[in-house]
């Protein structure tokens, strides 16, 4: 690819989280992980920021949390997601607990 075509990783993060929030003027709701906003992420197999460009495709989604709620998990992760299990968990950090706000219908886009 021409290199006037290509953005950075870095760009490219901030402009599918922050700035995607920023044009749909949501970014007082998503768009960044804080206190009070959507618990939407995703944890992955490798740190993106850290690697070579070419090697992103190799990247796997090992857990997703839309809304608060764990909705994918990769099967025999083998411990690679450290923390707490689900059994140690207080009730508000759990996967799968709504943590929306009193009166929010929907928890994320």
């Amino acid at each position: 690819m021409p290199r006037l075509s290509r953005i950075t990783v870095e760009a490219a993060l901030r402009h599918y989280t922050r700035d995607a929030a920023y044009a749909s003027f949501d970014e007082a709701r998503k768009g960044s992980i804080a206190v009070g906003k959507y618990a939407d992420f995703v944890v992955l197999s490798d740190d993106i920021l850290a690697m070579a460009p070419q090697k992103l495709l190799q990247v796997k989604v090992l857990l997703t949390v839309m809304g608060g709620r764990e909705t994918y998990r990769v099967s025999g992760s083998g411990g690679v997601l450290a923390g707490p299990s689900r059994d140690t968990m207080s009730r508000a950090e759990s996967p799968g607990t709504d943590l929306r706000r009193p009166g929010q219908d929907t928890p994320g886009p």
